[in-house]
């Protein structure tokens, strides 16, 4: 049985279980373009990428957050990486590692949400 490489996702799958990118609808066609610029038609995506992007898409057209007339045609990341929800970032703390640190107004301002910071270098 024949296997393909997703252009999506990059995972191998059966033949069987993706679809070649020129076989696929236009409005399909049109949000793996919209989300992935080097995707072109002669990939093939597997099932569950496409189902994703569909999927995705819908939940933006429903979102009712549109404010022109132009649909919303770039899916969220983690949507489009199949992220799990369960994993929202709540909670989370950044740490950054840089010799050029800045004090950016907008971590600063109206309050300071720097909690710690150390010059290893002096």
């Amino acid at each position: 049985m024949k296997k393909w490489v997703c252009s999506v996702c990059f995972r191998e799958v059966e033949e069987r279980q993706s679809r070649y990118g020129n076989d696929l609808g236009g409005y399909i066609q049109a949000i793996l373009r919209a989300n992935i610029p080097r995707w072109n038609g002669k990939n093939f995506v597997c099932n569950d990428c496409i189902e994703r992007f569909i999927s995705g898409q819908a939940e933006l057209d429903n979102c009712g957050s549109q404010k022109s007339e132009e649909e919303l045609k770039i899916l969220p990341t983690p949507h489009r990486l199949g992220a799990s929800t369960r994993f929202t970032g709540a909670g989370v703390t950044i740490a950054f590692l840089d010799s050029g640190f800045y004090w950016h107004p907008d971590l600063t301002r109206p309050e300071i949400r720097i909690v710690g910071y150390k010059n290893l270098f002096s």
